[in-house]
């Protein structure tokens, strides 16, 4: 017997929504549209220590080199646009990028152990 839609989202609205239906999923949180429920997020994510650490570190340590988020792009390899995300805090690089991030500004590894926490 193959289950619809409607039975699916009425069992459990969170847990059960399709991954087709993923985008849905601001409304169940009480959000009237997927916009300001990313922005709200995307704030948050700019409020957390590790996010503002990581971001004055890296704008401090690009100012002190004279060179902008551009040239560090093109050095490590990252999207321009992933990296103005890393400099806004509203995202931080996984380890691979941070990694490359750290060599090309030949930063101490004491740093990301502070902001990570460890």
């Amino acid at each position: 017997m193959e289950t619809s839609l409607t039975q699916i989202v009425r069992k459990d609205p969170v847990k059960s929504l399709p991954k087709t239906l993923g985008n849905l999923g601001y409304k169940t949180k009480g959000w009237q549209s997927e916009y300001n429920y990313k922005k709200y997020m995307s704030d948050l994510r700019k409020e957390r220590p590790q996010n503002v650490m990581f971001k004055t570190l890296i704008l401090t340590a690009l100012k002190e080199k004279e060179k902008n988020l551009f040239w560090l792009s093109k050095q490590t390899g990252i999207l321009d646009q992933s990296m103005y995300l890393y400099a806004k805090g509203i995202n931080l690089p996984n380890m691979d990028a941070l990694d490359r991030i750290w060599q090309v500004l030949d930063l101490d590894y004491k740093f990301l152990d502070f902001i990570l926490g460890e």
